[in-house]
């Protein structure tokens, strides 16, 4: 069993079809895996478990291919990607979570969506550990979300890898389709803005981040793709190196941006 720390990782994750691509994005996740030690086991945040309840954990001997979408191709509407759980490691995390934060056990009600696996079968095409997903209350404030990343922070040192799937900016209404590989000046700037205040480690304005630019409310024009950012702040230390990767857009509104805390 692998007790040694673990990195906290927020990923942008961008489309589902990233699970069927080779592009510079999916190199990187594959890329990143290799340079980690093994995790004893994966928690993930992700967009895509965003309900309006108390925060739940999966907790499964075998997770379910969650497909939470529509207008893909077959070979992704029929994607599997088998992956074990614990119920072991869901009551040790609701213990560490407890009786600050409400959080309940989810033995059914989910699996891994497309957030999470689209991600994660580049990184561990056949993981051999067990992989936990923790849904997002959307009742809840900015600084919520942050105060129980924090709280999951002990969990690293246990061999735990924390990831977060979501993408700072996001906004699928504004999607310019004839330009896959560029970005509105708006999206690159509140960017920056986060990327900024990540590396200063200014929890305030990230808390804070429709104030951060003028056109804010139009990187994030609602909170569940951003929010996961936010566990992986709370999950870092003070003394972990911080790594970006992926700085790059999509289709005018989409920002793949991606970091990494590790320790140094």
């Amino acid at each position: 069993m692998n007790n040694q720390s673990m990195p906290a990782i927020f990923i942008g994750h961008g489309s589902p079809m990233n699970a069927l691509e080779n592009n510079n994005c999916t190199q990187q996740w594959r890329d990143l895996a290799m340079r980690l030690p093994k995790p004893r086991a994966i928690l993930v945040i992700s967009a895509h478990w965003y309900t309006q309840s108390a925060t739940a954990i999966t907790a499964q001997i075998q997770n379910q291919t969650i497909h939470d979408f529509y207008g893909f191709p077959p070979q992704l509407a029929n994607y599997d990607y088998p992956s074990q759980g614990s119920i072991a490691l869901a009551e040790e995390t609701v213990a560490e979570i407890k009786p600050e934060f409400e959080i309940k056990i989810a033995h059914n009600e989910w699996g891994l969506d497309h957030g999470v696996w689209s991600i994660l079968t580049h990184m561990y095409p056949t993981p051999d550990m067990p992989i936990l997903q923790l849904s997002i209350d959307a009742r809840q404030d900015a600084n919520y979300h942050y105060n129980l990343g924090k709280k999951l922070a002990s969990l690293r040192q246990n061999g735990i890898l924390i990831m977060a799937s979501g993408n700072i900016v996001h906004n699928l209404g504004l999607l310019n389709w004839h330009k896959p590989n560029a970005a509105y000046d708006w999206a690159v700037e509140f960017d920056q803005k986060i990327i900024t205040a990540i590396q200063n480690r200014d929890v305030l304005s990230l808390t804070n981040y429709l104030t951060l630019t003028p056109m804010a409310q139009s990187a994030v024009p609602t909170p569940d793709h951003y929010l996961p950012l936010l566990y992986i702040i709370g999950a870092s230390n003070y003394g972990d190196k911080l790594t970006i990767f992926n700085q790059e857009y999509q289709y005018g509104s989409l920002s793949m941006t991606s970091i990494m805390f590790d320790k140094a």
